[in-house]
């Protein structure tokens, strides 16, 4: 190529790279006041969720901290101890799920928008309180809607029961003799107060 034509294409091009520079920088700019913005109710609004699911006897107090590269939780000094922070890597697993599920119903509080929540495994293998606590701060969930996913070990007949009355639907998702997912409508892993509207639904491939 022409150095000639490329030092004029350069010259040329020099004040659109300009401005994109310029405009990079200043979305940057604007992230970084959003950030700190949103931050302090970003972490009030998941402090007050982890604090309804998680357990009282361990987490009374407790606040979470954004403010660090990695999610911190603050736990206030408990009989004459120091106060204590704790990364939330560094929890149990259903700790850990019960902080995510936290910062997702806190997402979904912030931005105001009713978009379907969807949350596999919620329970796992938690005690009957952890799970008794999750499931009804999930009926107060500031979406439209929330899909659970459940494996057959996950929920049974009494945790069932407690939120019946804010179920809209169930199915079940089978494997057929081809390995193939069937979803049924209408059936679940015991019997539920909508299998009986579903009768007549038959298998969707």
């Amino acid at each position: 190529m022409d150095p000639f034509a490329c030092a004029a294409a350069l010259s040329t091009a020099a004040p659109r790279l300009d401005a994109v520079y310029r405009a990079a920088n200043a979305l940057a700019e604007i992230g970084e006041e959003l950030k700190r913005t949103l931050r302090p109710r970003l972490q009030d609004a998941v402090t007050k969720w982890f604090r309804k699911i998680a357990d009282p006897a361990a987490f009374s107090g407790a606040e979470v901290g954004l403010d660090e590269k990695k999610p911190m939780l603050r736990l206030p000094p408990r009989r004459g101890t120091e106060p204590t922070t704790i990364e939330v890597a560094t929890m149990s697993g259903f700790e850990r799920r019960t902080f995510g599920i936290a910062f997702t119903l806190a997402l979904a509080e912030i931005s105001g928008r009713r978009l379907p929540l969807v949350i596999d495994t919620p329970l796992g293998n938690a005690d009957s309180d952890y799970r008794r606590r999750t499931l009804q701060v999930l009926t107060e969930a500031p979406v439209d809607q929330v899909v659970l996913l459940f494996h057959d070990e996950e929920i049974g007949e009494e945790s069932y029961a407690r939120v019946a009355d804010h179920v809209g639907g169930v199915c079940l998702v089978e494997k057929d003799d081809q390995g193939r997912s069937r979803v049924q409508p209408g059936r679940f892993f015991f019997d539920t107060p909508h299998a009986a509207a579903a009768r007549n639904h038959g298998p969707v491939v």
